[in-house]
């Protein structure tokens, strides 16, 4: 029993505010109307503001990694813009400024909402805080810089020598194939004239057995002959193995040579590595304006409206009905 009540008290209450909002529909389509009407007037009348935007990426060190955070940069950005940059540029209106980091990525996003009239002006502002931050990183990055170029100097001088070196080494090598070529030439002529002598003192002691000059002569000549041919053989051997020695020489020197190339050809892209804040996307504008947002004023407008208008119209009804009491 008393749930029936209940459930019939609640269709009362429903009944009752129902007509109320009929009751007062008027003062309720009034006041939406005055929220509304001005909010559309406005939108469709407002300057169209544009989003003109640019992004950048930290600068970097040696190793790839970044220089400064990208909070820090932001953080920068915005004092910069605030107290420096504005001033700079003479400029009287302070257009909006947004700096983000586009999702999933270390990059920099700078923003400004800019009226139509004042997209070049909005460019500049973008151009001068990224020339600003060029300026702010470049002490460090050409101190970076200039520490790997003195290193790879090192490495050029180095190399350098090295490949005199070698010129030195490969052209005495030279003078020494040269000098053996002349030796083995040399020695094969006393080679050739050793067997020819034994071959004429071997004839002479069979024609002539009793001749002690002539052999004491041939004798002589031949232990002479071999005493050359001994010498030049030492000098030969000498001379190869100075030249086994040289050879060795410049292949360690040739392998040195490539080492201190590859270290070099490694600074070389450490310091290409190294860079400055670097602009990923020039200034551009967005296609669409980015404000005024009519359709979302408007239903903002629309449901406030409603709401207030709701409320006037319950709280008239609430003070009409107590001032009836009162009477």
């Amino acid at each position: 029993m008393n749930e029936n009540k209940d459930i019939l008290e609640e269709e009362i209450d429903l009944k009752r505010y129902i007509e109320v909002l009929i009751k007062r529909k008027k003062i309720i389509i009034s006041i939406f109307l005055i929220v509304v009407i001005p909010t559309a007037i406005f939108s469709f009348f407002a300057p169209r503001l544009y989003d003109v935007s640019l992004i950048i990426e930290p600068p970097k060190d040696s190793q790839g990694k970044y220089l400064d955070t990208p909070q820090n940069i932001v953080k920068i950005i915005k004092e910069a813009y605030t107290h420096r940059i504005v001033e700079d540029l003479n400029q009287k209106t302070l257009f909006p400024l947004n700096v983000t980091q586009p999702r999933n990525t270390t990059l920099i996003k700078i923003s400004l909402k800019v009226k139509e009239s004042n997209l070049k002006e909005g460019k500049d502002v973008l151009n001068t805080i990224y020339q600003f931050l060029t300026q702010n990183y470049k002490q460090t990055v050409t101190y970076k810089k200039d520490m790997i170029s003195k290193k790879i100097a090192g490495y050029k001088k180095i190399i350098q020598i090295l490949n005199e070196t070698i010129k030195e080494k490969e052209g005495k090598l030279n003078l020494l194939g040269k000098r053996k070529a002349f030796l083995e030439k040399e020695i094969e002529s006393v080679s050739k004239n050793i067997k020819r002598l034994l071959r004429q003192k071997d004839k002479i002691l069979k024609e002539y057995n009793q001749d002690i000059t002539s052999q004491f002569f041939y004798t002589t000549t031949i232990q002479q002959m071999f005493n050359y041919y001994n010498q030049l053989c030492s000098q030969l051997e000498n001379i190869k193995a100075e030249e086994k020695d040289i050879i060795l020489d410049i292949k360690n020197l040739k392998k040195e040579m490539e080492w201190e190339k590859s270290e070099l050809e490694r600074l070389k892209t450490i310091k290409n590595l190294i860079s400055n804040v670097r602009m990923i996307q020039k200034p551009g504008v967005s296609f669409n304006p980015v404000a005024p947002k009519k359709k979302l004023n408007i239903a903002v407008a629309g449901v406030l409206g409603l709401f207030l208008g709701i409320f006037l119209a319950f709280f008239q009804e609430y003070w009409e009905g107590s001032n009836n009491q009162k009477a």
